[in-house]
């Protein structure tokens, strides 16, 4: 199997720093290299920049200072259990993971064959394809996430952003989901950030920890398979 190099940086973050309104700063003077493959778990308490963090990476909000670079052509978002779908809404499965390929593309240009073959592909990488049909509504917790990493899938992203992923799933769908995370992990070569509070899931799963306290209180590198 080829990994991926673990010595190059998927994202660069220098000396960065954010504050709301000129405020007392949320972050500072994080400076952090992901690479390439791994799969990092960011923890630290709450109010301590882990969700600032990724917002700045994604874009979302702007640095106050220092930059941040991310080579990457597709990124994916899973965030707490289906927060941006109504579960009541009637969409099936299929419809959520098309999603995906829609957020690529635009919402005003149809599927052609190559979309539904990447579709068909996520649903297959997560074991949803019996369920491509079924209500979203109608799916256990551990379910619906495997949904939402397989619209993550369908844009053929390089980074997977998980915000807390596993909260209110119960304990035999988590084990799993990380069971699944690690598959995309080692044998796809994708990049996963794992947002999370729970410090024996993080230590457990990962292959890279970083605090989070406002600065970067703490980074370790476990060996990457060989």
């Amino acid at each position: 199997m080829t990994y991926p190099d673990h010595t190059k940086n998927i994202i660069e973050i220098k000396n960065v720093s954010f504050s709301y309104f000129e405020g007392t700063p949320v972050l500072k003077d994080i400076d952090l290299n992901i690479h390439y493959g791994d799969y990092l778990g960011i923890i630290g308490p709450n109010g301590g920049g882990k969700s600032t963090l990724v917002k700045l990476i994604l874009g979302i909000l702007k640095p106050t200072s220092g930059t941040i670079n991310v080579f990457a052509h597709s990124i994916g978002y899973v965030a707490q259990k289906a927060t941006d779908i109504d579960s009541r809404f009637p969409v099936t499965v299929y419809d959520v993971v098309s999603m995906g390929r829609f957020s690529q593309k635009g919402l005003f240009k149809g599927l052609n064959k190559n979309d539904k073959d990447v579709i068909n592909k996520a649903l297959e990488q997560v074991k949803m394809t019996h369920y491509k049909n079924r209500l979203i509504g109608n799916l256990s917790g551990g379910q619906e996430q495997k949904v939402f990493i397989a619209r993550a899938l369908a844009q053929e992203p390089q980074i997977i952003f998980l915000d807390e992923p596993t909260s209110g799933v119960d304990e035999t769908s988590r084990g799993e989901f990380y069971e699944l995370l690690k598959k995309l992990n080692q044998d796809l070569g994708i990049t996963l950030i794992l947002i999370s509070h729970d410090m024996e899931i993080v230590t457990r799963e990962v292959t890279e920890v970083a605090v989070i306290d406002r600065g970067l209180t703490y980074y370790h590198a476990k060996p990457f398979p060989i």
